[in-house]
């Protein structure tokens, strides 16, 4: 009769719940990245008026990261101003959108002011908009 020595054998149970554990992490996490995407119609107004550097900066960081901040047209509430901060801190640009009647975001316009701090935005926008914070149920 044999025996086995269990003292040598290695348990690769923890091994493999450690390797779950961080799959099923980053699988949430991609699905939120995936979720803060902004599917919007582009427009050539945006590029044909502020020219395509600015404009594709803009679009690219909503894209990638998500509005820094979303205001709502006082008066239009199917019209938005995505604010982009394009970098940390000091310089910002907004892509504004129209909801359509298929709940689908339609690009009208894309630029940064011509001092593009956060203040000078957002003083801006307070002109015409309110901060919004999405849908309360």
């Amino acid at each position: 009769m044999s025996t086995i020595d269990y003292s040598k054998s290695t348990n690769t149970f923890p091994t493999l719940l450690i390797v779950a554990l961080v799959g099923f992490v980053l699988l949430g996490i991609g699905g939120i990245t995936i979720m803060n995407a902004i599917d919007i119609q582009t427009n050539t107004h945006a590029v044909d008026k502020h020219g395509e550097i600015e404009v594709a900066a803009i679009r690219d960081c909503i894209q990638k990261n998500g509005p820094f901040q979303v205001w709502r047209d006082k008066i239009n509430k199917k019209k938005y101003f995505l604010c982009a901060e394009l970098k940390e801190g000091c310089e910002y640009g907004i892509q504004i959108v129209v909801e359509n009647d298929d709940c689908e975001l339609i690009e009208k316009s894309a630029f940064m002011r011509d001092n593009p701090t956060w203040n000078e935005l957002r003083n801006y926008l307070s002109k015409f908009s309110d901060r919004w914070k999405g849908f309360t149920h």
